[in-house]
């Protein structure tokens, strides 16, 4: 059986000193003052370690006709912490890692491209890095390439909706449950949906109900300061979701995740 092969990724939080970033980062930028400047950075060891599973999946992933970009891929600024926990600042440096990052998958020539709009605490405004990483996909020669806040996209037979927030609930598969349920009330004005895909969480979850599936995919952050900060509830997932949509019918629909738990969430300290 033939499929349509994609790739749903979100979460990288590009600058944060916890989160996925290539071994070395040397950016060359031109200021819109005409002021040229460089970030350089060289990767920490958990950062080497998210990086290492992004390998895998490059390795393993079909090639691809259509990738889904399912918001926060950057970090932004931290406005809050004044910048604390960031190898860069720069929202345009940490766009050009994201899809040089991106660039790494197994990307059919006409590969379609959907980017959702991120939290505007890490994507900014005005542009976004939403919308930096669809100007640095375009400047690159993608041409099917789309930003927005949600995405009802079709796909042969199949029909998804892509959004990057959901609930974050003591039991996630919760915020799933509620989504499938307004769809269902919806039902006369949407029409039927297949599957609900949502990000946000930095877990992974997964639920078959009401005739639809629903997915919250995975970041590529290890513990960061608001985890730590929450106890021991969330140890994050490492992943992505990857779909292989049939051209008849939905019976042979397949789904698998690539995902995984970092080694030493915890690092113990023996001080006796």
């Amino acid at each position: 059986m033939t499929s349509t092969d994609g790739i749903i990724v979100n979460d990288f939080h590009i600058g944060a000193l916890d989160s996925i970033c290539p071994p070395e980062v040397k950016v060359c930028l031109t200021e819109e003052n005409g002021k040229e400047s460089q970030v350089f950075h060289r990767a920490l060891e958990i950062q080497k370690e998210v990086y290492n599973k992004w390998i895998c999946v490059t390795e393993a992933c079909p090639p691809l006709d259509f990738l889904f970009i399912n918001g926060d891929m950057t970090d932004g600024r931290n406005p809050k912490g004044k910048g604390e926990g960031l190898w860069t600042e720069n929202l345009r440096a940490q766009s050009i890692v994201c899809v040089d990052l991106l660039e790494m998958l197994p990307m059919k020539k006409d590969v379609v491209i959907r980017i959702s709009f991120s939290s505007a605490y890490h994507a900014g405004h005005n542009p976004s890095t939403d919308e930096l990483i669809y100007q640095e996909f375009r400047a690159r020669g993608y041409t099917n390439v789309k930003v927005d806040y949600d995405w009802p996209v079709q796909i042969n037979d199949m029909k998804f909706h892509f959004n990057h927030k959901v609930g974050v609930a003591q039991n996630d598969v919760t915020s799933l449950e509620k989504e499938m349920m307004w769809a269902k009330v919806h039902q006369t004005e949407y029409g039927h949906i297949d599957g609900i895909i949502r990000a946000h969480c930095h877990i992974d979850s997964h639920i078959e109900k009401r005739g639809m599936y629903g997915w919250i995919v995975p970041g590529w952050k290890a513990r960061d300061e608001y985890v730590k900060a929450g106890g021991l509830r969330y140890n994050p997932t490492i992943g992505c979701l990857i779909l292989h949509v049939p051209e008849n019918g939905s019976k042979d629909f397949k789904w698998n995740w690539m995902k995984w738990a970092l080694k030493k969430p915890l690092s113990f300290e023996k001080i006796i």
